[in-house]
């Protein structure tokens, strides 16, 4: 309908485009949303690497992003109060975030600080090392593979909607 009155105005046969006063709607409405069942979870993380098991149970019991998870640093956890806490810098949206650890998370962080890399301070190390974000959908991709997946095919943004 815009472009319909753009061209009458180049035509000179009205002066305003009234579609301007209308607001756009919302595009969020044809947004993939996904729900995982803790069943489908446990299937994928069972048929990963470990390294990897660790990231899917973490985004699926927190609802973190990837990025926050993989640049997750021990100075961000309390395991005392169960709280991880995001500065500002450290996540998408710019906002400091406040997060509950889920009691099913604490046993991951115990055997995962037992084997921490005295070289950085991150959560997730593979080989001594952060891990990266391109290193985590290839895991994904196999696991969904290996279970022989089909349509709609979850992606691990979709662990965000989890507990």
């Amino acid at each position: 309908m815009s472009r319909i009155f753009r061209n009458l105005i180049d035509h000179k046969i009205v002066t305003e485009n009234p579609c301007r006063l209308v607001e756009s709607l919302s595009e969020k409405s044809g947004l993939r949303e996904v729900y995982i069942s803790l069943d489908d979870v446990n299937r994928v993380r069972d048929a990963c690497p470990e390294w990897y098991a660790d990231i899917i149970w973490t985004a699926y019991l927190t609802g973190m992003r990837r990025g926050e998870i993989i640049n997750l640093a021990w100075r961000n956890i309390c395991l005392k109060k169960r709280l991880i806490t995001l500065h500002a810098t450290e996540t998408k949206e710019s906002k400091a975030k406040r997060i509950p650890i889920h009691r099913d998370l604490v046993p991951l962080f115990d055997r995962v600080g037992k084997i921490r890399s005295l070289i950085n301070d991150h959560v997730f190390i593979l080989n001594g090392a952060q891990i990266k974000a391109q290193s985590c959908q290839r895991p994904w991709d196999r696991a969904l593979d290996k279970l022989q997946w089909s349509s709609p095919r979850p992606t691990p943004h979709d662990l965000r909607h989890g507990v």
